[in-house]
């Protein structure tokens, strides 16, 4: 049996088998890009010294005359970054056929409580000189309870699409609908807000809405009204905007898209969606230039984004010059494995 320890090549064929590796390493490299783990290792221990002095300069590309057609550059700007949420929502009517059903409700339960009311008045009378059977008293007191709890429950359902107890009580005396008077060159919109949405929604902020069909027109309001009220399917509140329409060019039941500006912004750098790149470690860059022909990779903090700008938090200042087209040019020329 042989030795455990007997190789299984003879030993005089070693020079031989390492000759042939080191003459066939560059080919390897070649077609496979393979880099020998020592070469690696190198490199890892110089990148990391590098990365370890604080005074260690960014990466850089230089470009010819020739490539410098192919990127564009411009300053970072100042740019409002303002928090606002956009849902979908339609054209109304002047009347808010919601609220109509509600207000209508409202005044058949209070009629019909005032007539329970009286018909349980008159069955006490009867009863106290026995015209009446106990029955009939204790049906009028029972259709008298009913009453009072329709009529409760048409005063919340109003509360709930945001009237108050004043509008109510108010309804209830004049015993009709009021029709409200048409408001000029304007038209109501409403919206379904998504629950998350919902704490950061008041009335009075200012809304811009967008119609599909008029895809050239933007129209300004603000909001007016809020349901008190999540629906439990959808888990949206619907809001009702008075948005201008001096062209009186939105008819009820149009598409909208409503945004609905939640708070102003204020100026910070800026640069186009472009610009900016995410790396593989995660991390955001930007291409910074200062003659136009040799760029730094820059590591940048981007916020929020809005009209094709990215908000910059850090790494980039206002009025610099940065690639805003070909910046992924400049990161493949310098992610680029080296030619042989």
């Amino acid at each position: 049996m042989a030795n455990i320890d007997t190789p299984p090549f003879p030993p005089r064929c070693l020079p031989l088998l390492v000759h042939r590796a080191i003459t066939a390493l560059p080919t390897i490299r070649r077609y496979f890009h393979v880099v020998p783990v020592c070469w690696l290792a190198a490199a890892a221990a110089s990148g990391s010294d590098q990365a370890d002095q604080p005074g260690a300069s960014p990466a850089s590309v230089a470009l010819s005359a020739s490539q410098i057609g192919a990127i564009t550059i411009a300053p970072v700007v100042a740019a409002d970054f303002p928090i606002e949420c956009t849902e979908i929502g339609a054209v109304a009517t002047t009347q808010d056929p919601v609220l109509v059903q509600a207000e209508s409700n409202l005044l058949a339960a209070a009629a019909t409580r005032e007539l329970t009311t009286q018909e349980r008045q008159r069955a006490q009378g009867l009863a106290a000189s026995h015209s009446v059977s106990q029955r009939e008293l204790e049906q009028a007191t029972a259709d008298q309870q009913t009453a009072d709890a329709a009529l409760q429950v048409a005063r919340v359902a109003l509360l709930a699409l945001g009237e108050t107890d004043q509008d109510v009580q108010r309804l209830i005396m004049a015993g009709h609908i009021a029709t409200p008077p048409p408001v000029a060159a304007a038209r109501w919109v409403t919206a379904a807000v998504l629950e998350t949405d919902v704490p950061l929604v008041r009335v009075g902020q200012t809304v811009s809405v967008g119609i599909p069909a008029l895809p050239d027109t933007t129209f300004t309001g603000s909001v007016r009204t809020l349901y008190d009220l999540v629906d439990p399917t959808t888990h949206r509140m619907t809001i009702r905007c008075l948005v201008s329409d001096g062209a009186h060019q939105l008819t009820p039941g149009l598409l909208a898209v409503v945004t609905i500006r939640i708070q102003d912004g204020h100026p910070a750098p800026a640069i186009p969606a472009n610009g900016v790149i995410r790396e593989g470690d995660g991390t955001w860059t930007a291409w910074v230039t200062t003659d136009h022909s040799h760029f730094s990779q820059r590591t940048i903090t981007p916020g929020r984004r809005a009209h094709g700008l990215v908000q910059i938090l850090s790494g980039a200042a206002v009025g610099e010059q940065v690639v805003t087209d070909g910046a992924l040019l400049l990161d493949n020329m310098l992610n680029a494995p080296p030619q042989d």
